[in-house]
């Protein structure tokens, strides 16, 4: 059965990620005759401490290589500066995103949970976060 943790933190994760990109699209098309500039970054998997005391310590993205965050920080910045409404950082993800344009979005879909599935030392030890949020 699969890690419910996982499947919320992806999920969460992609959403966002979804909103996101088409937010800035908006918000720059709205702006496009004006002086301010809406870039997006897209990077891929980036080095950092988000993957320390999560669900995601044993996937296939946390051992795979990542990007600097330099790198993806100057990627972004030159975007930015030379007007650019979106940008995708690295090889590997410009490949993956020329591929989402390509296939289904079932292969698409199998193969980002490929990359985040979980191996056999997930950790068990953090809590399961509910289903539902509650006010206090």
């Amino acid at each position: 059965m699969p890690d419910r943790r996982l499947a919320i933190v992806t999920g969460a994760s992609s959403g966002t990620k979804s909103f996101v990109n088409r937010f800035a699209a908006a918000i720059g098309n709205e702006l496009e005759d004006s002086d301010v500039t809406i870039s997006c970054l897209k990077p891929g998997a980036t080095e950092a401490r988000l993957f320390g005391g999560t669900v995601m310590l044993d996937t296939n993205v946390v051992h795979s290589d990542k990007d600097d965050p330099a790198d993806v920080a100057k990627t972004g910045w030159d975007a930015l500066l030379a007007g650019e409404h979106a940008v995708v950082h690295g090889l590997k993800n410009k490949a993956r995103v020329l591929a989402s344009g390509v296939l289904s979005e079932a292969t698409t879909g199998e193969m980002h949970c490929k990359f985040a599935k979980p191996g056999p030392g997930i950790r068990s030890d953090l809590p399961v976060p509910p289903l539902t949020m509650r006010r206090k």
